[in-house]
């Protein structure tokens, strides 16, 4: 996690710039899903790079660089955009950069989000799955304290994501009706621990969704675009 890192602060290029580069390829109908570029087309990151620094679309460590923007939010960002419906997915790079203040640090809005995805989007049997309630509770509990501003050290991160991953362990193994949302959560806890959000965002979704997979995937998005937009100067 880099807290020093602002939005469109000591980077390459400016949110208006981003912006005009969205809404120009919007205008051409070149914002697609499956693709970082390709034949003219391309995806939230596609389009968003491709402008800035042609031929490297698919890198999203460049959002660091080009936009102050972590480059685990890209990868969120993208998750989200290949997961929305169609129509709603070709508006999501726009929306998401217009959400995103200028010079600030996301950490904290990264931080509620992990949190929102443990605590309102997973959906298990916290008593039939023990394990995985103490390792959930325990990762939001290190959140709260990143929200609050008392960073918790490495140490406790990692004794955290580990309890995760045996809790996950444990949900494969055991032979529940519930067993697949406690897997899901648990490991949404570890990924939220190791700070790869794009792959608890995933995780919650399936446990949340499994027969409104989409709907899941809009709530996911509009609750970052309410996060990024309160994000503080």
């Amino acid at each position: 996690m880099n807290e020093e890192l602002l939005t469109f602060t000591n980077c390459k290029h400016t949110k208006a710039e981003l912006l005009a580069s969205l809404h120009r390829h919007a205008a051409t109908d070149a914002i697609t899903q499956g693709v970082y570029w390709e034949g003219g087309e391309g995806c939230a990151v596609g389009c968003s790079i491709r402008d800035f620094a042609p031929g490297k679309e698919s890198n999203h460590s460049l959002y660091e660089l080009l936009f102050g923007i972590p480059e685990e939010l890209a990868l969120l960002e993208d998750k989200i955009f290949e997961s929305l419906p169609f129509e709603k997915a070709k508006e999501w790079p726009i929306r998401f950069a217009e959400a995103i203040p200028e010079g600030v640090s996301l950490t904290i809005p990264l931080a509620k989000f992990k949190r929102f995805l443990l605590t309102d989007v997973c959906r298990f049997d916290r008593e039939e799955s023990p394990d995985v309630a103490r390792a959930a509770d325990a990762v939001i509990a290190l959140l709260d304290r990143r929200i609050a501003g008392d960073e918790p050290s490495p140490e406790e991160w990692l004794a955290a994501r580990s309890a995760a991953w045996s809790a996950e362990s444990a949900a494969l193994s055991a032979e529940s009706a519930a067993w697949s949302a406690a897997r899901s959560a648990a490991w949404s806890a570890a990924w939220s621990a190791e700070s790869a959000v794009w792959s608890a965002a995933e995780s919650a979704a399936w446990s949340a969704a499994e027969s409104a997979e989409s709907a899941a995937w809009e709530q996911i998005a509009d609750k970052l675009i309410e996060l990024l937009k309160e994000a503080e100067q």
